[in-house]
């Protein structure tokens, strides 16, 4: 038996979790060769799930959600550090006026008044 063989047949017994890091180690060294050895040797499996379409589009619901409710929250802290600049701009007199302005403008910018 050759050693390609008595390797092939050492595959076999592998886990995923070992294949995996074969790949991984494959990938690494750029070894094309080892890596479709590796991956010849995963076994296949049929599984049943939802729609592609229905799976694809709630993912893509989920990351506009994900990103629509960071941009709320991203805003939110804009106009608490705002307001709470104004609130201590009333009671410093040694504040520039065009500082002041500047922080209106972003809280009108963030309320949406502009």
């Amino acid at each position: 038996m050759t050693t390609a063989a008595q390797v092939e047949k050492l595959y076999k017994k592998l886990t995923s979790e070992e294949l995996a890091g074969l790949a991984f180690e494959a990938l690494a060294r750029q070894d094309g060769i080892e890596l479709d050895t590796v991956v010849g040797n995963v076994k296949t499996q049929v599984y049943k799930c939802k729609d592609w379409g229905y799976r694809w589009r709630l993912v893509g619901l989920t990351d506009l959600y994900k990103y629509y409710s960071m941009i709320y929250w991203k805003n939110r802290a804009y106009m608490a550090a705002v307001e709470n600049f104004i609130n201590e701009a009333t009671f410093t007199t040694s504040l520039k006026p065009d500082l002041v302005a500047e922080y209106l403008g972003l809280f009108e910018a963030v309320l949406g008044k502009k």
